[in-house]
């Protein structure tokens, strides 16, 4: 992964390594999510690599924290654009996990809770 080469890098004082490790890791996580996304399928259909995309992107986010509070003011700031990045990909990850219910449907199940509660003599 590309992050532990990012972290051990930083630990031996490569910190040019450091910051390409991260760049290099936020290109694997982007072409990941863009091949899935081409990929066509329906992710809460078929979740398969949608879910440990997400699952990475996760781990990722707690690594990327921990290693912040070892850092410079200066050297966090940079570290928290990359956290930021993965905290934007994982959105859109769980966007397609868990889409909103098409809008007729909310539609649907309020009538529906309506016509219940009138039913029952309650009122809405």
């Amino acid at each position: 992964m590309k992050l532990r080469q990012a972290f051990a890098a930083y630990d031996h004082g490569d910190f040019n390594g450091c910051w390409k490790s991260f760049d290099d890791y936020l290109a694997r996580m982007q072409a990941a999510w863009s091949a899935l996304a081409a990929s066509g399928r329906i992710a809460s259909k078929k979740p398969d690599g949608f879910k440990q995309l997400d699952i990475a992107l996760r781990e990722s986010r707690r690594a990327l924290e921990d290693f912040e509070t070892r850092l410079t003011f200066e050297e966090r700031q940079q570290v928290e654009k990359v956290r930021k990045q993965t905290e934007e990909l994982r959105a859109r990850v769980l966007d397609a996990l868990f889409p909103p219910p098409p809008a007729g449907e909310k539609k649907t199940r309020n009538a529906e809770r309506q016509q219940l509660t009138s039913r029952r003599g309650e009122a809405p």
